[in-house]
């Protein structure tokens, strides 16, 4: 079962100028909510299952999705209270799949049809617990925080520049929450470093968010006329 699970829970203290107070995935992008366009990209990857891992204005998040029909199952856990990035996975850990997409509510997904594939080809290949989708540190407003060697990734590390950027979008395998340690971004995928067990999909093009009135207004530009880069 192909299962994609979509971060959508965090308080966006560092954007409120954007939010106003919203969960920051359902501010208003090219008339509609960011993730409106999020899903868009979901949909074409053909998932049959979306989970929803929400928190902060929870009712938003699950009102909106489940307003329409669509060709895939949606289900949503709710957080007790914030817990990071893969906290938020490891608290809805009984409704994961053995392998599944992730992807952040904030951060537009790179339009790739065969992504999925990618992907998982490169976790098999390199026996990698997790595959991240990457782009160049100059198509994204943050620091690079990811260094590789052919398909591995050398370095985790956000406290200094690095050449690529963590694009967002994540194959995990849920046997990692049990293997490595850590509920935050660099804690977690950094420990896979030493062990081999973190992979790379380079994939070109911005890399899209609505952190800042800046990176919102530059996500409604692109928004939903992204060019897939990918086969």
């Amino acid at each position: 079962m192909r299962q994609v699970v979509v971060l959508c829970g965090g308080a966006g203290t560092r954007s409120r100028q954007v939010t106003s107070g919203s969960q920051k995935c359902m501010v208003e992008v090219a008339g509609a909510p960011f993730l409106a366009h999020v899903l868009d990209v979901v949909d074409q990857w053909k998932p049959d299952e979306v989970l929803l891992l929400v928190g902060h204005h929870a009712e938003q998040v699950v009102a909106f999705a489940t307003s329409s029909e669509r060709p895939y199952r949606v289900k949503y856990r709710r957080e007790a209270s914030p817990a990071g990035t893969v906290g938020a996975l490891r608290a809805a850990r009984d409704l994961l799949t053995s392998e599944f997409l992730l992807v952040l509510g904030d951060v537009l997904p790179p339009q790739v049809d065969s992504i999925w594939e990618r992907l998982a080809q490169v976790a098999q290949r390199t026996s990698a617990a997790a595959v991240m989708t990457t782009a160049a540190a100059s198509q994204s407003m943050d620091q690079g925080n990811i260094e590789v060697d052919a398909d591995l990734v050398v370095s985790y590390d956000k406290s200094s520049p690095l050449p690529l950027i963590d694009r967002g979008t994540r194959y995990l395998q849920a046997d990692a929450l049990d293997t490595f340690s850590g509920d935050d971004d660099e804690t977690f995928f950094g420990s896979m470093v030493p062990t081999r067990a973190l992979a790379h999909v380079f994939v070109e093009g911005p890399v899209l968010d609505v952190g800042t009135p800046g990176r919102r207004a530059a996500s409604s530009v692109h928004a939903g006329r992204v060019t897939p880069c990918l086969t």
